[in-house]
């Protein structure tokens, strides 16, 4: 049992990832700009070493 539970963590910690490279690529915000607004985001983040974020501003073309 302990090890779906580990299982499960490990992929919504990439789930996770994902969604905060999204946002800081689409918001234009930086890692530590997030992390002090979102705590909950210190740990996917610390635990995420390999997190292709965008070094800043927006990368949207869009707006």
């Amino acid at each position: 049992m302990p090890e779906i539970v580990e299982y499960v963590r490990e992929k919504l910690d990439w789930v996770a990832g994902r969604i905060l490279e999204l946002f800081t690529g689409l918001t234009g915000l930086k890692l530590e700009e997030v992390k002090a607004r979102v705590p909950e985001v210190r740990r996917v983040a610390d635990a995420r070493p390999d997190l292709r974020l965008p070094p800043s501003g927006p990368t949207c073309d869009r707006y």
